[in-house]
């Protein structure tokens, strides 16, 4: 193809190529309106076909609690009461207890080193 030289081609046959895309264009201008209502009214009925669907085959919403749920729900809260009643006293019983174990240690602790600082000044004073 390379090698063939260029064929003449007649310089009426480009203006005509560029008069046929400038009616289609012209055409699709004028037809825009049209398509887009088309295209919107469609839209719309599939959205509507849609919601009718959904609203007839939905799952039935659950019913409203009855008194027998109302009561396990009463029954479970106050289940819940005992045990943060229980676990607040637990912590109130471990705290007492943490705090007698470590205040008695440190109170000891204390002494003892009191003790030891009079002693070690006792032998001081003694000369040694």
């Amino acid at each position: 193809l390379m090698r063939l030289p260029r064929a003449p081609v007649p310089r009426s046959l480009r203006g005509r190529l560029l008069g046929l895309a400038g009616r289609e264009i012209g055409e699709m201008e004028r037809r825009w309106p049209l398509r887009a209502a088309w295209v919107l009214g469609l839209t719309a009925a599939v959205v509507g076909l849609g919601l009718l669907a959904l609203s007839r085959f939905a799952p039935e919403r659950a019913p409203m609690r009855t008194a027998l749920a109302k009561e396990q729900q009463a029954d479970a809260v106050a289940e819940f009461a005992i045990a943060m009643t229980y676990l607040h006293r637990s912590a109130l019983i471990a705290k007492t207890e943490v705090t007698q174990a470590v205040g008695g240690g440190l109170r000891d602790a204390v002494a003892i080193s009191r003790e030891a600082a009079r002693d070690d000044k006792r032998q001081r004073k003694n000369g040694g």
